[in-house]
């Protein structure tokens, strides 16, 4: 490159340079004769600045005002200085205003022109060093500021964890003072239940004492006489028989010899006789399309059992239950049990798959248990084999046994057809808790139990409409009846409550309190409440029963009231019979009598 080009390259990066920058003049200053880069000669270039006349024009520059700023940076850059100085709408106001909140002299160190802002250079340091000086100052506070929001924030943090740490501890405290205060109550319960115990069995032993001696005595008094009667070598002799016959009879007991024990079987005899008094007289022989009320016993049990003399087919039996004349669901051989449990095919798959007495197959009903939806259970049997039919089923009959004595109640033998399957019987609410069984012995065709669901519908009741009902139960005049040896004792309670009941609407009164009355003594409930049922109700029923300890409840009475198929139902306080519990089938627990005072209004 020559000489001449490579000072006009140097020439046109200069212009860029400048270009691209605001100087304020422009001075050339050679650093050094050897045109040589990164050497500077101090004299040379001190002379040039000397000679070219800029040192005085520094020195002049700065006796007047060097820095400048336009309004909005002059504002921007040292409103730091003085905060207090609002923004305005007014640039020139606002600079004028901040010039004057910083202390500055007009116009010996500052000037404000149209659109900039005038320093001299003393003047401008000193700001620099206020501006410095400000913004430390609010660096100091954020730093300030921000290491009290870290501690505050750990503080917060610490301080809950400590609330819980002590609450947890507080609990674990607590819970293990509760733990030892109930060991130690456990303990003293149970010595103080020994201590009674053994005061129980103190008197205990002395009542056997004293029974003991008494009778002995009256032994003694006993062989007195029969020695005054018939002498005492007559009495000595009939004393050494019965010692032989003692010893005879523990020879035999240590020989291993089975030999009739007289008091046990003087007790089968009496349990024997007590079962028999729960027994009816005689079972009730029903025919077609007669109804029997079903007795209700406390537990509400009852054993439908079905069978036949001799039958080449073996039959089905199936239970379908109903709500008025809508199908609910059935029970048969491979569904043996209800959704309520209920009913219970016993003989069915996966029951107990043995026979009841003489019948061929049983199912049990907890009427007590059975759904409120469920109006009616309908007993049918088929004939499942092709070829098969009534015909060569002899002496087919149904009969209905109590759970708990295993009584007949009635039986009903149904008759011969030469159809594939028959409609024995039917069972149906007749209020809440009262069921009656009639005896149907319908022939019909089917082979399962799907095939008789349309059939059964001429046995079924028509559905009521919906009625509603204010009832109230005022109170109850009773008398109440124990069973021997069952009186009540001195702290005994007796806790009444009646239950009001219609269709599947059921409440309860209040449950009075009262100490057990005497036997045969009167005694008043107040039960003052006043309850809604509604529902497709035909019967309204009125419950009494006894509450008992963990929420057993003892049936003792019930009023029924039919409602009219037309026409409004209206009572005002009347006093209605208690229907109390049937003491044969009662099974040895208390039963009352008496009148009930209720209120019915229809709206």
């Amino acid at each position: 490159m020559t000489l001449g080009a490579q000072f006009k390259q140097q020439l046109t990066d200069l212009m860029a340079m400048l270009g691209s920058t605001e100087p304020y003049f422009i001075r050339c200053i050679k650093p050094n004769s050897h045109k040589k880069p990164n050497m500077l000669d101090q004299k040379m270039t001190y002379d040039q600045l000397l000679y070219a006349g800029m040192l005085e024009t520094i020195r002049i520059r700065r006796m007047g005002y060097p820095i400048r700023y336009t309004l909005d940076d002059f504002w921007k850059r040292y409103r730091c200085v003085a905060p207090e100085v609002a923004p305005g709408s007014d640039p020139h106001a606002t600079a004028e205003a901040l010039v004057k909140a910083m202390g500055l002299n007009i116009p010996m160190e500052t000037q404000i022109g149209k659109t900039k802002v005038f320093f001299k250079q003393d003047t401008a340091n000193d700001l620099e060093d206020r501006r410095n000086v400000a913004l430390t100052s609010v660096i100091m506070r954020m730093q300030t500021w921000w290491r009290f929001a870290h501690l505050r924030s750990t503080f917060v943090e610490q301080r809950q964890t400590s609330v819980q740490l002590q609450a947890w501890w507080r609990y674990a405290h607590a819970r293990k003072n509760l733990v030892q205060s109930r060991k130690s109550s456990t303990l003293i319960a149970a010595y103080w239940r020994m201590v009674k115990a053994m005061r129980v069995k103190k008197a205990l032993a002395e009542a056997k004492r004293k029974k003991e001696e008494a009778r002995r005595k009256k032994e003694e008094e006993e062989r007195k006489k029969r020695i005054a009667k018939m002498g005492l070598e007559k009495v000595e002799e009939e004393e050494r028989e019965k010692q032989a016959k003692e010893a005879e009879k523990m020879r035999k007991l240590a020989a291993g010899v089975a030999i009739g024990d007289d008091e046990e079987d003087e007790e089968a005899k009496k349990k024997e006789a007590k079962k028999k008094k729960l027994q009816r007289s005689a079972s009730i022989k029903m025919e077609k399309m007669q109804e029997l009320e079903v007795p209700i016993n406390v537990d509400g049990k009852i054993i439908l059992g079905i069978g036949w003399k001799a039958s080449k087919w073996d039959l089905d039996v199936s239970v379908l239950l109903f709500r008025y004349n809508t199908h609910r669901e059935d029970v048969y051989f491979y569904k043996p049990r209800s959704r309520d449990g209920a009913v219970q095919h016993k003989s069915g798959y996966s029951g107990s798959k043995k026979k009841f007495g003489q019948d061929n197959e049983h199912i049990d009903i907890h009427l007590s248990k059975m759904s409120s939806k469920t109006t009616s259970i309908v007993i049918v049997a088929t004939v499942f084999n092709p070829k098969g039919n009534f015909s060569s089923v002899e002496e087919a009959y149904v009969r209905l046994v109590d759970f708990g004595s295993e009584h007949e109640f009635c039986h009903y033998p149904v008759p011969p057809s030469s159809n594939t399957a028959n409609i024995i019987c039917k069972l149906f609410r007749f209020g809440f808790t009262r069921w009656r069984l009639k005896a149907i012995g319908e022939p019909s065709g089917g082979r399962v139990y799907k095939h008789m669901i349309k059939k059964v519908q001429p046995f079924l009741d028509a559905e009521p409409s919906k009625k509603k009902f204010k009832v109230s139960v005022h109170r109850g005049n009773f008398q109440v009846q124990y069973p021997e040896g069952q009186e009540p004792g001195r702290k005994s309670t007796m806790n009444t409550l009646c239950y009001i009941r219609g269709d599947t609407a059921s409440e309860k009164t209040k449950l009075v309190k009262m100490s057990a009355p005497k036997p045969n003594s009167d005694f008043v409930c107040e039960y003052g409440t006043t309850k809604t049922l509604s529902g497709q109700i035909n019967a309204i029923e009125v419950t009494v029963v006894q509450q008992k300890r963990l929420g057993k409840e003892i049936h003792l009475g019930r009023v029924i009231v039919e409602v009219p198929e037309s026409g409004k139902l209206s009572m005002k306080d009347e006093a209605l019979k208690l229907e109390e519990s049937d003491k044969e089938w009662a099974r040895d627990l208390i039963s009352i009598t008496g009148t009930i005072t209720i209120s019915i209004d229809q709206f």
